[in-house]
């Protein structure tokens, strides 16, 4: 629809664990044939034959791959196993979410809170990225390791409106951008769907000619897999109206360049500046629907959305229901993005605008034909990814976790590092370039700083919180409060302050403060203390909520504790998913 932009404190005596990673190479053909004979037994000739017919089909492959992007302007056809897995029956379900103060300010939270807001989790995360963006980017990382499969859109034109001629593109010119998202996508390593240029008749004329689109597409593509991309499933992306209207064709690269075909509609009854009349789903993606069954390629519908009937209520939610029916009659339909945007960027999409409609958007997340079967989700040990851009460093996607690792994802055009600032040498990445990954293991809470060893003026502070079970309760709870990994035989903290998230009302409710010995201590409980009820670390309080424990006698300052009740007042989307996810802040200090 349109372009959206993807856009120490304390001191803490622990040791850690790091790695570097460079970009991982794909397999080759001689990897993949060694992969498949391993699976053929030895026992006839039949067998023998297919074992050479494999091995010459991996050569040849081989040979393909191994052409320099130079040479690569011929046609290289998609390998036939790569990208996403399709399901046999049923689509995978999920959203394009805007990010803002309804939804959340960084795409993970936003993803997370309409997860919290329709009850499950998505099967697409659908990302859109200006040309001069990079991509994947620490959300999508993120969005990787909690299973989601991401929609890659790559878009002319570039930030700030600069255009980008598909005829450039063909001719060579932005060969480097394409080699550097190639790269991107082999590091990235898992499954993804990737679109060029999505709705491309939007930009015919300030981008160039339909034929021009379709020599860039090809280009594209063919960079990509001469450059040893071999994960992505590369779709094709109309306005349902350009198949309306039957003039997809001229937009269409070809079937060997196509493995899916998808479509974005929407139901623009009373949306703002138009006079739509109702339409209904089928009605919006029929011609669609019908083209693809032509082609003999899956589909996909990246965006589809309606609007409310301000005379009839429930008219929207009748119009999701009914898009679930018509979607069970269309198998060839194979995912589906909703687009959950709204005032003042676009239409009023939002599934949520009635409580009719996001009832039924719910009823349609829960039924079993939008949950397919999926592999689960990579194994990682990384709890937050961290952009290394240049003269910068971006927010964490995620919560960095004790025992878990924090990743930076090196970005940038320049050479720079991630490097401990506290004087304790706990970490150092050393020089890294673009696509390199750095990774490492923060096994005790506290604010840890870090800083580029080449840009010393580039600085960042990671917050690494307590762990605290459980998160809620009463006067009479036990709470558990881990400082460390559990078992770390050198950890030890001095100071810890904690405080509340600011509630609803505007007022800082404060969970008080808890200082050991200025000497560093070690841990005692494998890292872990714990506060039972009615020992002296606990007060009787004066009001539900307020928990007070008097000054040591040993030197150690034990102040109030205060848990301000949950806000009463209504919360965003956003805010409601946050404090439900991460209901206190700590921080570590020395």
């Amino acid at each position: 629809m349109e372009l959206r932009n993807g856009g120490g404190e304390g001191r803490i005596c622990a040791h850690g664990g790091s790695s570097t990673t460079n970009v991982q190479q794909p397999r080759r053909a001689a990897d993949i044939e060694l992969q498949m004979a391993s699976v053929v037994p030895r026992s006839n000739g039949l067998v023998n034959w297919a074992r050479s017919a494999v091995r010459l089909i991996s050569l040849t492959l081989f040979l393909v791959l191994a052409l320099s992007p130079v040479t690569a302007a011929a046609h290289i056809k998609s390998p036939a196993l790569h990208g996403p897995r399709l399901p046999r029956t049923g689509a995978l379900f999920g959203a394009s979410v805007a990010v803002g103060s309804r939804t959340g300010p960084s795409k993970w939270q936003a993803v997370a809170s309409f997860e919290d807001l329709i009850g499950r989790k998505e099967s697409i995360d659908r990302e859109s990225y200006a040309w001069d963006q990079i991509f994947p980017s620490p959300d999508d990382y993120l969005s990787r390791d909690l299973g989601r499969t991401l929609i890659f859109d790559w878009n002319t034109p570039g930030l700030n409106g600069r255009i980008i001629k598909w005829a450039d593109i063909a001719s060579g010119v932005y060969d480097s951008d394409i080699d550097n998202r190639a790269e991107g996508l082999i590091a990235f390593g898992a499954p993804a769907f990737f679109v060029f240029q999505h709705e491309p008749e939007n930009n015919v004329g300030s981008s160039g000619t339909a034929q021009d689109f379709i020599n860039a597409y090809r280009h594209v593509h063919d960079r990509f897999l001469a450059d040893g991309v071999t994960n992505v499933s590369f779709a094709e992306v109309l306005m349902a109206y350009t198949f309306r209207q039957g003039t997809a064709e001229q937009f269409y690269p070809g079937s060997g360049y196509v493995d899916l075909i998808g479509a974005d509609g929407y139901n623009w009854y009373s949306c703002p500046g138009r006079n739509d009349p109702w339409t209904w789903f089928s009605d919006v993606f029929d011609d669609f629907y019908s083209y693809g069954l032509g082609k003999g390629k899956p589909m996909m519908i990246v965006e589809f959305g309606s609007m409310e009937d301000p005379v009839t209520p429930g008219r929207k939610a009748l119009w999701l229901t009914k898009a679930a029916a018509t979607l069970k009659t269309w198998p060839q339909i194979k995912a589906i993005a909703y687009f959950d945007h709204g005032e003042p960027d676009s239409c009023d999409w939002w599934v949520d605008t009635s409580v009719s409609s996001l009832a039924s958007y719910t009823a349609i997340g829960a039924d079993p034909y939008f949950n397919p079967p999926q592999p689960p989700p990579p194994d990682s040990s990384t709890a937050a990814y961290v952009g290394v851009w240049d003269n910068e460093y971006g927010n964490p996607a995620g919560y960095p976790t004790q025992g878990m690792g924090v990743t930076w994802l090196f970005s940038g055009n320049r050479t720079h590092s991630v490097t401990d600032n506290s004087g304790m040498g706990l970490f150092d990445s050393g020089s890294q370039t673009m696509g390199a990954l750095y990774t490492f293991k923060f096994v005790a809470a506290g604010n840890y700083n870090i800083y580029c060893t080449i840009h010393p003026s580039m600085t960042a502070t990671i917050r690494v919180p307590l762990l605290i079970t459980p998160l809620s309760g009463n006067l009479n709870t036990t709470f558990t409060v881990q400082w460390v990994t559990a078992g770390h035989p050198l950890a030890t903290c001095t100071t810890c302050r904690s405080k509340d998230p600011a509630p609803a009302t505007g007022k800082r409710g404060r969970m008080g403060l808890l200082r050991r010995p200025r000497r560093s201590k070690p841990i005692q409980a494998g890292g872990r203390t714990v506060f039972v009820p009615g020992s002296p670390m606990w007060g009787t309080g004066n009001r539900p909520g307020i928990r007070r424990t008097p000054r040591s006698t040993s030197g150690n300052d034990r102040r109030a504790t205060d848990h301000p009740a949950r806000p009463s007042l209504p919360l965003t989307r956003f805010q409601t998913a946050r404090y439900a996810a991460d209901p206190v802040e700590w921080l570590g200090r020395g």
